[in-house]
């Protein structure tokens, strides 16, 4: 994952706007500064991939990131995994076969905007995003589950 640079030194006017030449000296390091703060930030608008070719248990490194997989999911237990309460991924299917997503024993998966539990596939190239609620409940949801 990229790592955000910290290191901006702004500095802004201590005076009054003027015309100055000085003044538009300061004016041009304040906007090299924010340019360089919206660089850092613009790192984090997209989830950073991870391709996996095996079949593959979520892991707490995975929070935040897009599974980009070829084989079967199994969403884990809290105690196992070390994932938290909001921790969400995204589950894309990169073949043209239908994947596995799989809940271990003892977690619950549900289809969002239902009472409806149960392990998912996942139908090719679609994405799912799933949501950890706490209490080894998950939430999943996403074009192409079956």
């Amino acid at each position: 994952m990229a790592e955000f640079n910290s290191n901006i030194n702004l500095r802004l006017p201590s005076q009054p706007l003027t015309t100055e030449p000085q003044q538009f000296e300061d004016l041009s390091l304040v906007y090299n500064a924010l340019n360089q703060l919206h660089r850092g930030v613009d790192q984090f608008l997209d989830i950073p991939p991870t391709v996996k070719i095996a079949p593959h248990t979520l892991e707490v490194i995975d929070r935040g990131t897009s599974i980009d997989t070829t084989s079967d999911v199994t969403i884990p237990l809290e105690s196992s995994s070390g994932i938290t309460y909001g921790s969400t991924i995204v589950i894309t299917n990169i073949t043209a076969s239908t994947i596995n997503i799989s809940a271990e024993v003892g977690v619950t998966l549900i289809t969002a905007g239902t009472t409806i539990s149960g392990n998912k596939q996942l139908i090719n190239f679609g994405v799912c995003t799933v949501r950890y609620l706490g209490a080894d409940t998950w939430v999943i949801m996403g074009a192409g589950l079956l």
